[in-house]
């Protein structure tokens, strides 16, 4: 239990960190979504050759493997809408609209895996929905309006979701979690490499880099190695516990968010810290209250 609890908390301070740096890196050094995905795609080979190198080629090629690589694609296509909700909303409610997670991969478990959707799981899913639109509802000058991102991190939602339903009940198909993650960050760099098959979207995807600095390469890499950290580590709780469980602990992220953007804020200039104003402060935590109920509702048997 102690093991579930502790890769599944360092799984949202890591993404929480991550999701305060790419904003930065996304408002101020790559002013585009197309080349931020790439990115995040290309570097996941990375920790495929390292883990190679010390687990060796040990699984079949066959209909798990196949399940497990393109779970990894919807895992990192889904980027490409969460930059471009980045670019013009604050984080910690880009973060409380990813809350709705667990309750589409709760949904697809139960229609594909079949997983018991009860009255506490209905019950979850509306307050989940009331949080997430108490941080979706902004009010613009004269009149209230729903975010945009609201909308753009829903469809990454589902690409989200059907990856970690896949990874949760085909992984343990794998001679071991090391394996499995390894097919599945292969999966997940894909897309960066069929970008070459088409030379002119490449090469405008590519310009996007020129004249970035090193501290906006620095802060890339380390968004991708506490982005990619916390995936291996929420996965590896997926492994240990139940799905809905563990979803619940998750769901402490927007928190996280808010304290890091402070934090990081006063150590990379670039990096803006979120507004304070009395109605901002007060519908993001109702907003969280919602959700952490919905969770904990998601988690009741």
């Amino acid at each position: 239990m102690f093991d579930w609890i502790f890769f599944t908390m360092l799984a949202p301070i890591f993404w929480a960190c991550s999701n305060v740096i790419d904003t930065g890196v996304r408002r101020n050094y790559v002013g585009s979504d197309s080349a931020l995905t790439w990115f995040f795609c290309a570097v996941r080979i990375v920790p495929v050759i390292v883990l190679l190198f010390i687990f060796g080629y040990q699984f079949e090629i066959n209909s798990s493997f196949w399940m497990i690589f393109f779970a990894g694609i919807f895992w990192t296509i889904p980027f490409y809408f969460y930059y471009k909700s980045l670019k013009t909303e604050e984080t910690s409610r880009v973060v409380l609209f990813m809350q709705t997670l667990p309750i589409v991969t709760f949904i697809i478990a139960a229609v594909f895996f079949g997983e018991r959707l009860g009255v506490n799981q209905m019950v979850a899913f509306v307050l989940i929905f009331i949080g997430s639109l108490l941080a979706a509802v902004k009010k613009s000058e004269t009149k209230w309006k729903v975010s945009a991102a609201f909308f753009l991190i829903f469809l990454s939602v589902v690409g989200w979701s059907v990856s970690d339903v896949v990874f949760k009940y085909i992984s343990p198909n794998f001679p071991s979690f090391w394996e499995a993650m390894m097919v599945y960050l292969a999966g997940g760099s894909l897309p960066a490499f069929l970008l070459f098959l088409l030379p002119s979207r490449s090469k405008k995807v590519f310009s996007h880099f020129k004249g970035v600095p090193r501290i906006g390469w620095f802060l890339m890499t380390l968004s991708f190695v506490l982005g990619v950290g916390g995936s291996i580590f929420f996965a590896y709780a997926l492994t240990l516990g139940s799905a809905s469980l563990t979803s619940v602990i998750i769901g402490v992220q927007p928190l996280f968010v808010f304290i890091f953007g402070h934090i990081l804020s006063k150590i990379f200039v670039l990096i803006q810290r979120e507004s304070v104003d009395k109605f901002g402060l007060l519908s993001k935590t109702a907003a969280l209250a919602f959700v952490l109920v919905g969770l904990w509702y998601l988690g009741l048997n």
